[in-house]
């Protein structure tokens, strides 16, 4: 495995230097473009933070409907999200077979906090305690008629700087770079951040380079037809 390599142009090829050896390829194709020189990176976008709280409780409560859970929009207002939830998974029903709390009589959910309202100020770091208070408070607002006993079992992770926030503008600065990469015609990039957001876009993407990278060494082509991507570059 290459970690963490550094990139530049020397007589004109590519090289790449690990801390044992230093590479000459004929083409590069990295899902990490961030390791890339400053020129053929995409723009740099601002991460948020998001706390995640996981809470157990009896099912015999009777305290969710089925289904996979819900989004909170922001337009919702602050007296009916008051603790900036962003949504709510049902994992009893999500994940049903992924340990025994089914068969320990315990319906789980977990709740994701934060995100793009925490992107200009993240709270003084949330205590396990502070953070399972301000979910059961969601909880509670959201199922007025229902009645919450406290948790069995509780959970809590603050992952920082886990979620990027788009700016305005950022589409068209992608598809800049995507020019620049098409004009080196040896550096194509793939995976997430690079193209259609989610597991199906990073699989298109990786697809369409490595397609693109297979034709032209079987043909010699030197470029694919059916390579359309906006933001990756074929190799050529």
């Amino acid at each position: 495995m290459i970690r963490t390599p550094r990139w530049w142009l020397a007589d004109s090829s590519r090289q790449v230097t690990t801390p044992t050896s230093t590479l000459t390829p004929t083409y590069v194709i990295t899902s990490n473009p961030s390791v890339l020189p400053a020129s053929l990176r995409p723009p740099t976008i601002p991460s948020t933070t998001v706390s995640v709280v996981n809470l157990a409780f009896p099912a015999s409560a009777d305290l969710f409907p089925r289904g996979f859970g819900y989004l909170i929009p922001r337009s919702v207002t602050a007296a009916r999200n008051p603790h900036h939830a962003l949504g709510v998974i049902y994992d009893s029903d999500v994940m049903p077979s992924l340990d025994s709390s089914e068969a320990a009589g315990l319906t789980k959910v977990s709740m994701l906090l934060g995100g793009s309202y925490w992107l200009d100020k993240v709270p003084a770091a949330p205590s396990h305690e502070t953070l399972v208070g301000w979910a059961m408070d969601t909880l509670r607002l959201h199922f007025p008629d229902k009645t919450f006993p406290e948790p069995l079992y509780t959970l809590s992770h603050t992952h920082a700087d886990c979620i990027p926030q788009v700016p305005v503008g950022y589409f068209k600065e992608m598809r800049a770079l995507g020019e620049r990469l098409r004009a080196t015609g040896d550096v194509a990039v793939a995976g997430g951040g690079t193209g259609t957001i989610g597991v199906n876009g990073a699989v298109k993407g990786a697809w369409e380079v490595g397609t693109s990278f297979g034709e032209h060494v079987s043909t010699g082509s030197g470029r694919s037809e059916e390579y359309t991507s906006e933001l990756q570059s074929p190799i050529r």
